[in-house]
């Protein structure tokens, strides 16, 4: 779920919700690898009962602001399977 709100202290933005930590944790991995600062911001619910329902216990992709459109294009760009022998 694409979601490009302002972070109040204006350095990052919400860039993406993901639907709990696993989900998360792999956008974010995706995103360092192409250099660009993630920080996770994990509802608290997801940390007392690990389920995401309704939007608790869902897990905010923030970036950078500078690095926002690119973020973007990379979650929204479907990750192409390495063959093997190829």
């Amino acid at each position: 779920m694409a979601d490009a709100r302002q972070d109040p202290a204006g350095d990052f933005a919400v860039v993406y919700t993901a639907n709990g930590e696993m989900e998360a944790q792999g956008i974010k991995s995706m995103l360092e690898a192409a250099g660009i600062p993630v920080e996770l911001r994990l509802e608290a619910a997801l940390k007392l009962y690990a389920v995401t329902v309704n939007g608790l216990g869902a897990v905010r992709i923030a970036v950078p602001v500078a690095r926002l459109d690119e973020a973007r294009m990379l979650i929204e760009t479907p990750a192409i399977p390495i063959e093997d022998g190829e």
